[in-house]
């Protein structure tokens, strides 16, 4: 449990627990107390991150506020100027650039890490100090190492931090290194600067990136928008259903479900949301006819929800186009 300087409890006032025991951890010093993130590791070696607040419509649950990092870490130490996480695992020094990359878009995660080899660390060595763009590591016989990373990576958080995605990008052109354009496009993502964003992973060449940052420029809810970012970025549905129901937009949560196949979810948002029923119902024996052989029903809830409902294709349908459009597509289910 955290609490704020007045001593009063932190987001919900949940107790975190963790299943094995936390033999280290450390929480980040650096830039708004809303960002601010938890480091730790536990028994069997495995770093783990975990955001300490979680407010507003991006609200999450304990578990959902804990990533995995990496495993068999040794030492770990926050920068202190930037948020940036050092840490040694199998002999090398991975230095996680954006580590909260992992909440935003797991899939630039390696990208946004830099790692230094050297055989000159031996055996157990610490994490002094990461000051600015130098970290001292303390060997096991108390002799100490300087390791430096490139002064660009600390210009161009400087630079996010201050709101000036574009001039990071201008930085880029002098710099032949893709962790730059991962670290604005992760950055200006998670900043909502959807131009940056597109432009950086142009350059990284995710071409499907781009072709759904230009799609989202299209939908003129927030709380949808919101809600694609979350499946977009981190493939988080529980967010995504969150958002969608805060706009009320109860199909758009419902049909998310359909498409996941998470039966029991999605006929449980029937129950504040009865006329959507029949749609549910529908696709449940669309997707067993075509996908399960003909196999028949056997889960309670449909099987009661079956005798309530007639099945109308034709209704679905108009009641499909005339609330998620023509083009949406949480219409389709693979």
């Amino acid at each position: 449990m955290f609490f704020d300087v007045n001593g009063k409890p932190i987001g919900d006032g949940k107790p975190v627990s963790h299943a094995y025991e936390i033999i280290h951890l450390s929480l980040d010093q650096t830039g708004s107390p809303n960002e601010r993130k938890l480091a730790f590791a536990d028994k069997f070696q495995d770093l783990f991150i975990m955001q300490v607040r979680s407010v507003g419509q991006n609200q999450r649950s304990n578990t959902q506020r804990i990533r995995k990092l990496c495993t068999n870490i040794g030492s770990f130490r926050w920068n202190d100027k930037n948020p940036m996480l050092a840490g040694i695992a199998d002999g090398k020094l991975n230095i996680w650039l954006y580590p909260n990359v992992v909440f935003v878009d797991p899939s630039l995660a390696d990208k946004t890490t830099y790692r230094i080899e050297s055989n000159d660390f031996g055996k157990n060595p610490s994490i002094s100090d990461f000051l600015s763009s130098q970290i001292t590591i303390r060997k096991s016989t108390g002799a100490l190492i300087q390791c430096v990373i490139p002064i660009y990576y600390e210009l161009c958080l400087d630079l996010l931090a201050a709101n000036r995605a574009e001039e990071a990008l201008q930085l880029c052109q002098y710099i032949s290194d893709d962790s730059i354009y991962a670290l604005i496009a992760v950055i200006s993502l998670h900043n909502r600067d959807f131009d940056s964003a597109e432009n950086a992973f142009a350059q990284l060449s995710n071409t499907e990136m781009v072709f759904c940052l230009q799609n989202l420029r299209s939908v003129s809810s927030k709380e949808e928008r919101e809600a694609e970012l979350a499946l977009l970025a981190g493939g988080n549905i529980q967010e995504a259903e969150a958002h969608y129901l805060q706009g009320n937009k109860p199909l758009h949560a419902i049909m998310l479900h359909l498409n996941e196949h998470n039966w029991d979810r999605a006929i449980d948002l029937t129950q504040r949301h009865p006329q959507y029923l029949e749609i549910v119902v529908g696709y449940r024996q669309k997707y067993l006819k075509d996908y399960g052989g003909g196999k028949k029903e056997t889960n309670p809830k449909y099987l009661q929800a079956m005798k309530n409902v007639d099945v109308d294709w034709d209704r679905i349908d108009a009641r499909l186009q005339k609330e998620l459009g023509e083009d949406s597509a949480l219409r389709i289910i693979e």
